[in-house]
């Protein structure tokens, strides 16, 4: 198949939108991946590293790294990186999250 005939991938993706299996799942990898990305954007905005972050909050350096990858945090962990970073999480019942500096 040459390329010039593959379909776009916004044409697949939004195929697959359609099933709302595929739908559910993806808003809620997406509303994970958010946070994640909000929680390492925290962290530079405050000028720590993984291991600073780590030595703050006695979450061992490869579970950080994780958390920033996607992985969702427990409960302690969130709190206990809400405090070092000054910040306020926030999770809606849609599993939307934020993170502000405050």
């Amino acid at each position: 198949m040459r390329l010039q005939d593959m379909p776009k991938l916004t044409d697949v993706f939004a195929e697959k939108m359609q099933n709302p299996q595929f739908a559910a799942e993806f808003e809620k990898a997406k509303a994970e991946l958010d946070l994640a990305i909000a929680l390492a954007d925290a962290r530079e905005a405050r000028n720590l590293t993984q291991a600073q972050l780590s030595e703050m909050t006695g979450i061992k350096q490869p579970t950080l790294s994780r958390i920033e990858h996607g992985r969702v945090p427990e409960l302690p962990n969130l709190k206990k990186l809400a405090a070092a970073l000054n910040a306020r999480i926030t999770i809606e019942p849609s599993g939307k999250a934020s993170v502000a500096l405050i």
